[in-house]
């Protein structure tokens, strides 16, 4: 049994020797042990260091014991910890630490499940939640995402649940918000529990405790649309699915591509010999062709060539099957934005926002200035109405309380709206709960919650309660893909331009070195030996120019024994027939 007296910051201690413990706890001479209230026996020293004091439960002398018989803890001051700590179930007002003594708390873990195992609790609800899925009443019923869950966990534990209602005096003490009014109805006990998608903002959290999120809203400003009309806007909305720095990245790899094909497929069919300028042109244009027409406009002879030939090939098609998919979506939806992009751009033009009652402090915290031009309101709906309106001008929603609004107000009804800026706001849901259900009943959601139970049911609850969306794709604007979303594209272009050039390096190489063997390999020959092995290249001449200058013939050809290429030191006049013409010397 190691023993230990844990770490500094959460420091072991002896609970028996403090006078309140002494009076509560006494030695048994009899059974060898200290007695606490309700006749347990403990050994002595009880808790005081590092121990696994597996001896003082029995069901660690079991054939197969819980994990946590092997796992070492102690009694600590809890004012005085700073490590994970958890009340005594035999003596609540001691509390112990695994993490001390460097274990997790598996103990707890096996605490919680005994403690819901066929519990009775009671549940209330408030009014159905803005999002359309969470919370809503269906054939008289509460259903949602969030019953779904918990029922779940019901379930498991085999526990009794009982509704009740939320009372009128919490109904009054909130009459903007039947969430509000029903952590104030937890907070009289009136409740044990209330399930829904709760917002914990600091002003509920000093009424009650809450359980572990499930997830986070996100809020955004919500402005009227203007649509961009005219001739300007006409012309550039086919450039729309792009940012233009994607745009700029797109212009500049294709040109750093065409460039790069051009000096390893030069002097090849592709491109000939002649004026730089004008190959790396004709390269530029051939490969800005290959990218619009989404298929290579040459055939690489080249290793190095054909490797640049894959890569490009593989950026234009991700290229354009991208845009072709956000042009798509970009038709589809109204081109539209907003003068007002920002709280600060409303709060600066006097505006009016309306938001929901519940995030008021939260929002007034960090922008003080919109305390004379906030409207409270009850959920996202009343919030467009008003709107609508003219009572605000703008409103702050969680986005998918807005857009479920955006369905609820009918065909074109509140589409002349969208999410404009950046995210104004995060706030965690949660549910309102008895303190004594909180620990217990948060591990038991955090246990589900690992094995993907609600996303399942936020899926389900989304295709039997929400509607399609009825505003086509408008709702938050999209400013197009950024070069950042198409970064590892370019990465695999750019790894392709180094393999190319690389292996055409290498080809050149060992073309070099197999010439200098060769070229050493003739000049042991005897010079006649050397004359009878001059290659012949039979030149058909169709149409020969008969008058002006004669035209003259450089002839290049390709030992192919060597790979190396060779070059004729004199020009030939061209024929008027067919013939023949014998190099005379090569280099």
């Amino acid at each position: 049994m190691t023993s230990g007296s844990g770490v500094a910051d959460c420091a072991c201690i002896d609970p028996w020797a403090l006078a309140a413990m002494q009076s509560r706890i006494g030695w048994s001479p009899t059974r060898g042990c200290l007695e606490i209230p309700g006749g347990a026996c403990l050994p002595p020293g009880y808790g005081t260091s590092c121990a696994t004091w597996a001896g003082a439960f029995p069901e660690c002398s079991a054939a197969s014991p819980p994990s946590w018989c092997a796992s070492e803890w102690c009694f600590v001051n809890a004012s005085a910890c700073w490590r994970p700590k958890a009340a005594s179930p035999l003596l609540p007002e001691l509390h112990y630490s695994y993490a001390t003594c460097g274990y997790l708390n598996d103990y707890t873990e096996a605490g919680h499940s005994a403690f819901l195992q066929r519990r009775s609790i009671r549940v209330s609800y408030p009014n159905d939640a803005s999002s359309g899925f969470t919370l809503v009443t269906h054939d008289g019923k509460k259903q949602g995402s969030f019953p779904t869950f918990m029922q779940g966990i019901f379930d498991q534990f085999h526990m009794t649940v009982e509704v009740v209602p939320v009372s009128q005096k919490s109904k009054g003490r909130s009459p903007s918000s039947s969430f509000t009014a029903c952590v104030h109805e937890v907070a009289l006990n009136g409740t044990d529990l209330c399930i829904g998608n709760f917002w914990s903002t600091s002003q509920r959290l000093l009424m009650a405790p809450f359980t572990t999120e499930v997830y986070q809203d996100t809020f955004y400003l919500v402005a009227f649309t203007t649509e961009e009309a005219g001739i300007l806007g006409t012309l550039a909305s086919p450039f729309r699915p792009f940012q233009p720095s994607l745009w700029l990245g797109i212009v500049g790899m294709t040109v750093l591509a065409s460039l790069v094909i051009y000096f390893l497929e030069r002097g090849k069919s592709n491109f000939r010999e002649g004026v730089m300028l004008y190959g790396a042109s004709r390269s530029v244009y051939v490969g800005s062709r290959s990218l619009l027409q989404s298929g290579l406009a040459w055939d690489a002879e080249t290793l190095g060539g054909r490797i640049m030939h894959l890569t490009f090939g593989f950026f234009a098609m991700i290229v354009i099957a991208s845009y072709t998919a956000n042009l798509a979506s970009s038709l589809v939806s109204k081109v539209t934005s907003s003068e007002i992009d920002s709280i600060d751009g409303g709060i600066s033009a006097g505006m009016k926002f309306c938001g929901m009652s519940a995030i008021q402090a939260s929002l007034l915290a960090s922008k003080p200035g919109l305390r004379s031009l906030y409207v409270p309101v009850a959920d996202a709906a009343e919030a467009l109405t008003n709107m609508d309106e003219g009572i605000c001008q703008l409103a702050i929603l969680a986005k998918i309380d807005f857009e479920n609004a955006q369905r609820d107000g009918g065909t074109d009804a509140r589409c002349n709206k969208v999410l404009v800026g950046e995210v104004i706001l995060s706030i965690g849901n949660a549910m309102p709960i008895r303190p004594d259900l909180q620990e217990p009943m948060s591990w038991a959601m955090a246990l589900r919650s690992s094995s993907g139970a609600y996303e399942l049911a936020a899926v389900q609850a989304r295709r039997a309660y929400v509607e399609p969306k009825s505003c086509g794709a408008q709702g938050q604007r999209d400013d197009g893909r950024s070069l950042a979303d198409m970064a590892s594209i370019f990465v695999v272009a750019l790894t392709g331009m180094v393999f190319g050039v690389l292996a055409n390096c290498f080809r050149y190489g060992s073309s070099m070195a197999m010439m200098r063997a060769s070229s050493l390999d003739r000049a042991q020959l005897a010079e006649p030996a050397r004359s009878e092995e001059r290659p012949t290249l039979e030149v058909t001449v169709r149409g020969a120019p008969q008058t002006g200058p004669t035209p003259r013939i450089v002839v290049r050809y390709v030992d192919m024994d060597s790979c190396a290429e060779f070059v004729s030191t004199e020009s030939y006049a061209m024929p008027s027939s067919n013939s023949s013409i014998t190099p005379k010397e090569q280099v």
